[in-house]
């Protein structure tokens, strides 16, 4: 299960990085005193020396967290889009701290007044070093592979500092620790990662694994397939800068960084060729029998959860049957509703780890 909770990747690291500025907005007030009279002017003079300036233009000292840790989706620490406008994790970083000063400073209450920018610098590699032949397109790998390889809800989440990283954790060692966990077994055969890999549908990776079966020349591919809330962004030394003009500078002081991608909830549900009778949609066990996500013995239904996450793109989360509904007699159209829990250590991309209702639509014949 999940060791570190953070989550990915969806990426850093396909962006390489590099700090850019955020800043937050200054709120001044100003006010202004009129004498009353030149006397009083005179007597106060005295008295208000030393005391001429501001309590809210006073340099507050920003007093960073040794640690940070925060969930979320994806998207707060990868840019999936494309072109010159596509922002680096250090900028997308950057704007979530901005954003969210307690994340990062123990005193954030004492800063929400004050004119200040940050600067995130997480040392990551401009130099993707997936590179060789796309997953999808013509001549992609993806049609050349042996077989799908699913990263198991049994092993442990992989901590990383880049998506470069990732490469290199997926080691020979790695990958036959994984393969076994998937209850598959190829003899003699040493590993090694290859060529492009994908995202798809921002929630799972696909690697391209080589296996070489002894020394000789033969060998076959495998699409390794990893759910971005297996991946842990953690970075030991994330170089933090503060600045600003009613603020003590801070310059680059290092902190750790734990991310939890959390688990997007969406569904990327087909239900294909598999047909259903009205007799299957009686209740949400005997549909998911007949959709070949659950089995039936002695009266007892098991659902498969690695059937029904690969079905419906929702990872590491136990499902149970819930109910089955009538959504269109015109289409005869029907609701499946799921309980979907996360599994221990993970969260949703909220930061809950609640049971949440997941629905899918199938038509019967």
């Amino acid at each position: 299960m999940k060791i570190k909770k953070i989550k990915l990747l969806k990426a850093l690291a396909l962006t390489g990085a590099f700090g850019i500025v955020s800043a937050v907005p200054l709120i001044v007030s100003s006010c202004s005193s009129t004498d009353n009279d030149e006397t009083n002017n005179n007597n106060n003079g005295q008295d208000n020396q030393g005391n001429t300036e501001n309590p809210q233009n006073q340099k507050v000292t920003p007093k960073l967290k040794s640690s940070i840790n925060f969930s979320g989706d994806l998207g707060k620490i990868y840019d999936s889009s494309s072109g010159t406008n596509r922002k680096t994790t250090d900028t997308l970083l950057e704007e979530e701290f901005t954003k969210n000063p307690d994340l990062i400073f123990t005193n954030a209450k004492e800063l929400e007044d004050k004119d200040f920018k940050i600067e995130v610098d997480g040392g990551f590699d401009t130099n993707n070093a997936w590179t060789g032949t796309p997953y999808s397109g013509t001549g992609g790998w993806k049609t050349s592979v042996l077989r799908s390889v699913f990263y198991a809800e049994s092993l442990s989440s992989i901590d990383i500092t880049s998506l470069n990283d990732l490469k290199t954790k997926l080691d020979n060692a790695t990958i036959s620790k994984i393969i076994t966990a998937a209850s598959l077994q190829f003899s003699n055969t040493t590993y090694t990662v290859q060529n492009q890999l994908s995202l798809e549908n921002g929630d799972l990776l696909h690697v391209n694994v080589l296996g070489t079966i002894g020394n000789s020349s033969r060998s076959f591919t495998l699409d390794l397939q990893i759910p971005i809330s297996d991946l842990n962004l953690v970075i030991p030394n994330l170089s933090i800068s503060v600045s600003g003009t009613d603020v003590e500078l801070i310059d680059k002081q290092e902190v750790n960084l734990d991310f939890n991608i959390g688990i997007n909830e969406n569904t990327n549900f087909n239900q294909g060729a598999t047909t259903l009778t009205k007799d299957n949609v009686v209740d949400a066990d005997k549909a998911l029998v007949a959709l070949g996500y659950a089995t039936t013995s002695n009266n007892v239904t098991t659902l498969n959860n690695t059937k029904i996450s690969s079905a419906i793109g929702i990872y590491n989360c136990t499902f149970s049957a819930s109910t089955v509904v009538l959504k269109s007699t015109d289409t005869n159209t029907y609701t499946i509703n799921l309980v979907a829990k996360p599994n221990t250590e993970y969260v949703w991309e909220d930061g809950t780890n609640t049971s949440k209702i997941i629905s899918l639509d199938v038509t019967t014949s």
